[in-house]
């Protein structure tokens, strides 16, 4: 991975290419972020996907935070919402057990927003993940 930031940052999370070929997004989350942050970049994502015309895998570092902001299932709706035509998986790396477990909840309510959701304990660990399914899927 080249480590250029081809994003912007936003507040609490950090919005960037993860690659040089343009394929994967990553969202870096800081110690305190709020849901605000998470909706500004989940526009400055959206806007990065569309400036390509293939699919785009996402990747959610939760490393650099400890906690979610209050209020999780009235925004889980929302956060389940929001697809893209192009966007491939996601996956959450350094996830809590108990974020793990919230989203075993929201994949109850909302099972097509979470089928493409994997974890990982690191980048590493998820830039396999999405390499093995992109290989899988062809």
């Amino acid at each position: 991975m080249d480590g250029t930031s081809y994003g912007r940052y936003t507040m609490g999370i950090n919005v960037m290419w993860d690659n040089s070929e343009r394929t994967i997004i990553r969202y870096e989350f800081e110690v305190r972020w709020s849901w605000g942050d998470l909706y500004a970049a989940s526009d400055e994502g959206t806007a990065l996907l569309d400036s390509v015309g293939h699919r785009v895998d996402f990747i959610a570092d939760l490393r650099g935070t400890s906690q979610l902001p209050g209020d999780f299932m009235q925004h889980a709706g929302r956060i389940a919402g929001g697809t893209h035509p192009r966007r491939g998986i996601v996956v959450v790396v350094g996830a809590s057990p108990v974020l793990r477990g919230l989203s075993n909840t929201v994949g109850f309510l909302y099972r097509k927003a979470t089928k493409d959701l994997r974890f990982a304990d690191s980048l590493e660990e998820a830039r396999t993940i999405i390499a093995r399914e992109r290989t899988e899927t062809r």
